[in-house]
């Protein structure tokens, strides 16, 4: 496997206190965190990957934003 399941999944819960999070482009926290479960069950499923490279700067090494 190209990639070990805890770095996808990450460590922290996915329960999260979203009373403390802002809306963003105008997604909810709600909808925000239930794209980020949709996403890392994604990567959990081996159907996508985390970007290797990004975009925006060619950046390949360390959180890739």
């Amino acid at each position: 496997m190209l990639f070990d399941e805890e770095d996808l999944l990450g460590a922290e819960p996915l329960c999260y206190n979203l009373q403390g999070m802002n809306s963003y482009n105008n997604f909810s926290p709600a909808q925000r965190m239930r794209a980020l479960r949709w996403l890392r069950a994604e990567y959990a499923a081996g159907r996508r990957h985390p970007p290797l490279v990004c975009d925006a700067c060619g950046q390949t090494e360390g959180v890739i934003p």
